[in-house]
């Protein structure tokens, strides 16, 4: 069958005739994308979503049992047996940690990935680093090196893979660092019909952070987890520096459940807050998304005051690497496209580029919590927004680098304050000077606590930069 053929079956009869008007190396460019591309399950995507008439109201959303920050003893004593449990799966090499890492940092006024956003309060490490660190300092702490993985998208991969080399792979031996790229998904018109992004290419954008299951398959991912023993994996998203990563408490109760897959999840700060909520659906785990919950759901409060539907997801998973694999052979049923009405620039009929000033068109994207009522057993963790969640989404403002800079240093403050050190404080509660601890030094509140009490010199030397209002760098 022609690829012309096939494209008439399908609803692409424009690129049908499109292909005609074009010279022979324009015309093999484009062909060979278009063979690339599942052109059937296009077609199945447009009339689903064009044709779909349920709704969020139709379904029945309910509150997650979740393990809340623990205040009590027997919580407390319960959060350290899973500690144990985690850093002993841990140390054995049960743990892998994937990072997604395929955003640009164009919102933030940066060109380049998002990864290479200065973060440090002091250092200006960029977001690479800081999670780098933070790998190498688990490593050490466990007595070995731990296999990280890292997501890319189409725009950023060979810059993040330059940017890993340049740095020498932060100390980390290369080949326990594994790259691999997500895919992308064409757009389509309100007609089903795909846009073209040139005379020799259709427009395509990434398929979303849940792009990472068929991404993992196709670059041999699981396999390379495989050899190393690995059967957890720890997934996190570049742009949160707070991020514990491979967070021993939660691996322990992940595995003590005997969880397919983990979440972690902050309380709302209230009901308008832009994060989707983690719930039981119809009798499922699952993420709705903050457009998709109903009204009467987002306000609701419990016998306490308390938002009902207040546990935000942050975008922290844990996944038994089993179970990975067996969505992963069946991606079309474990993760559905979403879509979202967007503007897309495009050549028109006539060949002129259009730059539409409302929204022309469809992207489609997968959501990796979406795996969450496949599981047959999982974990909610609530944990502190301000020790673990201050993700760099926007250029000033709420989620910015600003943001995430200042919870970083009132972190670091809070660790030297529980080793009994006096932190100035300005008349809005502030952290008067700014404090950064490097993952090497200290990599939690334990850890930096246990290191001031053992140490009387190092302890005297913050508190005299403390009492002098100078800035903080331990490394």
């Amino acid at each position: 069958m022609t690829i012309e053929k096939r494209l008439r079956e399908v609803g692409q009869g424009h690129l049908a005739d499109h292909l005609a008007r074009l010279d022979n190396e324009e015309r093999h460019r484009l062909v060979s994308q278009l063979e690339r591309i599942d052109l059937e399950s296009v077609e199945r995507r447009v009339a689903m979503h064009l044709d779909s008439g349920v709704t969020a109201e139709e379904l029945r959303f309910e509150p997650v049992d979740a393990i809340e920050v623990p205040r009590e003893m027997q919580e407390q004593q319960r959060a350290e047996i899973s500690r144990e449990i985690g850093l002993e799966a841990i140390a054995s090499g049960r743990l892998g940690l994937l990072m997604v890492a395929g955003g640009q940092a164009t919102r933030l006024g940066i060109s380049g990935p998002k990864g290479l956003v200065p973060i440090g309060p002091i250092s200006g490490k960029n977001l690479f680093q800081w999670h780098a660190e933070k790998i190498l300092a688990l490593g050490k702490r466990v007595g070995r090196s731990l296999p990280w993985m890292v997501m890319t998208g189409p725009a950023n991969d060979e810059e993040t893979r330059q940017s890993f080399e340049a740095q020498g792979y932060f100390g980390m031996p290369k080949e326990d660092i594994f790259f691999f790229c997500q895919g992308t998904v064409p757009a389509v018109d309100l007609k089903g019909r795909m846009f073209l992004s040139s005379r020799d290419a259709v427009f395509e954008n990434p398929d979303g952070h849940g792009g990472v299951l068929e991404a993992l398959k196709c670059s041999g991912g699981f396999s390379w987890l495989e050899d190393r023993g690995v059967d957890q994996l720890f997934y996190f998203q570049v742009d949160n520096p707070l991020i514990r990563v491979g967070d021993p408490v939660f691996l322990g109760h992940h595995l003590q459940a005997r969880a397919e897959m983990s979440s972690k999840v902050v309380e709302k700060f209230d009901s308008d807050e832009k994060v989707g909520v983690v719930g039981k659906l119809n009798g499922q785990t699952a993420v709705v998304e903050y457009s998709d919950l109903p009204e009467k759901f987002c306000r609701q409060t419990d016998d306490e005051g308390r938002l009902r539907f207040r546990h935000g997801n942050m975008a922290v998973h844990l996944f038994s690497c089993p179970f990975l694999v067996e969505r992963g052979a069946r991606v079309e049923e474990s993760l559905p496209f979403h879509v979202a009405w967007k503007t897309i620039p495009h050549l028109d009929a006539s060949g002129k580029m259009v730059q539409p000033e409302a929204p022309n068109g469809l992207k489609f994207e997968r959501f990796v919590f979406d795996l969450l009522p496949h599981a047959s057993s999982s974990v909610t963790m609530t944990v502190e927004r301000n020790l673990e969640f201050s993700p760099v989404k926007n250029r000033e403002g709420n989620d910015s680098q600003e943001s995430a800079r200042r919870d970083l240093v009132e972190l670091f403050a809070r660790w030297l304050e529980s080793a009994g050190l006096d932190v100035p404080r300005n008349d809005q509660g502030a952290v008067r000077a700014p404090i950064e601890i490097a993952a090497g030094w200290g990599q939690d509140e334990q850890e930096v606590r246990a290191r001031l009490v053992g140490d009387d010199e190092a302890r005297e030397r913050i508190r005299g930069l403390l009492e002098e209002g100078k800035p903080i760098f331990l490394e």
